[in-house]
């Protein structure tokens, strides 16, 4: 199982950062660490609010909006861009939006 496979997830982080300019890497990293800082920000910010969906931490909503949108990103090049980044990616974000927020009407436990 991936998860429990050190040297499967090795792979993966060398091939995921591996590019023929270091700086390009570090960059991408730096703008992927600041993204998800952001997203952790804000998500912290939901939850003390109670608009976050109790089922979900801050940091699981900022994971699940993370790989979304790396997701989306990372298809829409494997796919040699065959669909329209902006439309899906506004329907998929949204639809994962929907998910982490708090029900209407919710009540929390207690």
């Amino acid at each position: 199982m991936f998860e429990a496979d050190e040297s499967q997830q090795r792979m993966l982080r060398i091939s995921l950062h591996a590019a023929a300019d270091q700086e390009l890497a570090d960059w991408v990293s730096g703008m992927n660490n600041e993204i998800f800082e952001n997203l952790q920000r804000v998500t912290v910010l939901a939850q003390k609010d109670g608009s976050l969906h109790p089922d979900f931490t801050p940091r699981e909503a900022a994971i699940l909006m993370m790989v979304t949108m790396n997701g989306i990103v990372s298809e829409w090049l494997r796919s040699s861009r065959a669909f329209g980044l902006t439309t899906l990616g506004w329907k998929l974000i949204s639809a994962q939006m929907s998910l982490i927020r708090k029900p209407l009407g919710h009540r929390s436990a207690g």
